[in-house]
């Protein structure tokens, strides 16, 4: 931590915990009416529960700011639970691609208006998962629920209240590949509800290990900072909530007749360039309506346009990505038919098809008890769904039909 920042966790109701960093780490409880004098001036990051707040790891060929923030929403949009322009879209570039966290906006702005009838003005709002490294495992308890950070990735990462975190340690479990008892490291920042949360014994196979104090919520939030990796922050406040325009009106004020008069200067330079540049605006605006006829042709069912070229590589990349799914299918589900083939050693292949994540397997064989044989085989199968079709005598052999999906999980 910067010995210049504070950090508040931030709760609705109650006192506030806070940890800065002076000679040494401190932290402790304030009251909410002495945390505006207490703050000062120091540079203050506030930690939002990731209640309201959902993490994207997503993979984009746009390059500058700008075409981040008009395709980042579209390439999320089928995993959001509302419309795209009712969310808020913060990220941050890494050597992977972007992360993202999105909040609805409603959620955002009720928590700036509460942030600020404290007469506090934060320069970061830090979702709480940023408080862990992408590639660890870890639990953080709090009042008003929790946050667990399944295994590595931003994509692996669930909050909420404490209904759910058994179902939450169970795909914990799940995530695990072997049957050891796994370790779960865990933070508890509760502050009135500090007994023991059954969940965290009725799993068998996890061994809660508290990290920092247990005994003391202040110790363990300055433990959790100075663990906390820097290269990981994500700012909610981007975009139409960035708050660094406060000084851009402090520097217009100071000197705004000097800018007058330079924006005079500039603007008689600019109208000589209008006229030249107009025939180009056209022929651009003209390109890009043919660019998004083109694209809504090929996709007819998309509902926002914004950048054409983007989109477009999107969606190719989303197909393919869907299809080298189907492939993984079709080569595993073969596989296991195959290894049913060889081991009973009897049938004829005559036609076999895969369509749509259905393999369908036409068989020639010698009697009808053979057919039950291989029907019975290929439904010990646990991954695999079979339906056999009716049976047929073609001359001296019979013929079937059997068609078979991998079971969803």
């Amino acid at each position: 931590m910067n010995r210049n920042n504070l950090y508040l966790y931030w709760r609705e109701t109650g006192p506030l915990l806070w940890s800065c960093a002076e000679r040494q780490p401190t932290s402790g409880l304030i009251d909410r009416d002495a945390v505006a004098a207490f703050v000062g001036d120091r540079h203050l990051t506030v930690v939002l529960p990731c209640r309201h707040i959902t993490r994207y790891e997503v993979k984009l060929t746009a390059r500058s700011d700008h075409h981040i923030r008009a395709s980042l929403p579209y390439a999320v949009e089928e995993d959001l639970a509302s419309e795209a322009e009712q969310n808020h879209f913060a990220y941050r570039r890494t050597s992977k691609g972007i992360h993202a966290a999105v909040i609805s906006h409603d959620a955002m702005q009720d928590y700036l208006q509460q942030i600020q009838t404290l007469n506090l003005r934060p320069e970061v709002l830090l979702p709480e998962a940023c408080l862990l490294s992408g590639d660890e495992q870890g639990l953080i308890l709090r009042d008003e629920g929790f946050f667990i950070q399944l295994s590595g990735g931003s994509e692996e990462a669930l909050g909420g209240r404490f209904e759910v975190l058994s179902a939450c340690l169970q795909l914990y479990l799940n995530r695990q590949q072997d049957e050891y008892v796994c370790e779960l490291p865990i933070w508890d920042l509760r502050q009135t509800n500090r007994e023991t949360i059954p969940a965290l014994y009725e799993q068998a196979r996890i061994r809660p290990v508290y990290q920092g104090d247990p005994q003391s919520v202040e110790r363990t939030f300055a433990h959790l900072l100075q663990n906390r990796p820097n290269n990981l922050t994500i700012n909610l406040l981007q975009g139409q909530y960035d708050q660094s325009g406060a000084l851009l009106s402090h520097l217009w004020r100071t000197y705004q007749y000097v800018i007058y008069l330079g924006l005079l200067v500039f603007a008689i330079g600019l109208s000589s360039l209008w006229l030249r540049t107009d025939a180009l605006k056209q022929e651009h605006r003209h390109l890009t309506q043919q660019a998004e006829q083109i694209y809504r042709s090929v996709f007819p069912k998309a509902k926002h346009v914004e950048d054409p070229k983007i989109q477009m590589q999107q969606q190719l990349q989303r197909m393919q990505d869907h299809a080298a799914a189907r492939a993984s299918d079709f080569v595993a589900m073969l596989a296991n038919v195959g290894t049913v083939l060889q081991r009973y050693g009897k049938g004829k292949i005559d036609r076999m098809t895969f369509q749509k994540g259905k393999l369908r397997i036409d068989l020639l064989v010698d009697s009808q008890h053979d057919i039950d044989q291989i029907t019975k085989q290929l439904r010990q199968l646990p991954e695999i769904a079979v339906r056999r079709g009716p049976i047929r005598r073609s001359d001296a052999l019979y013929r079937t039909n059997i068609e078979m999906t991998v079971r969803s999980q």
